[in-house]
């Protein structure tokens, strides 16, 4: 019974004091991370998912050959 009643206590304080302080807005965000607010987190999440369909349309474009054939590719290398 006591090892179910720690692991209870440490799962709500771990859903309570999760997240990390956002200055900005003076409350626990609890989907910021050490280094970047919730909102900056999700950018990240977003420009990712952008890319991620980009390059799916990419490769369908190549298995369907609608593009001409070409050595250099169509993506920003740096």
């Amino acid at each position: 019974m006591s090892k179910l009643t720690l692991v209870v206590v440490a799962g709500f304080s771990a859903l309570l004091l999760g997240g990390c302080m956002d200055a900005r807005i003076g409350k626990v965000d609890p989907f910021a991370t050490p280094a970047y607010s919730g909102a900056e987190r999700g950018d990240q999440i977003a420009r990712n998912i952008e890319m991620e369909w980009k390059m799916v349309n990419d490769d369908i474009d190549h298995i369907l050959l609608l593009r001409p054939v070409s050595q250099l590719t169509i993506w920003h290398v740096r």
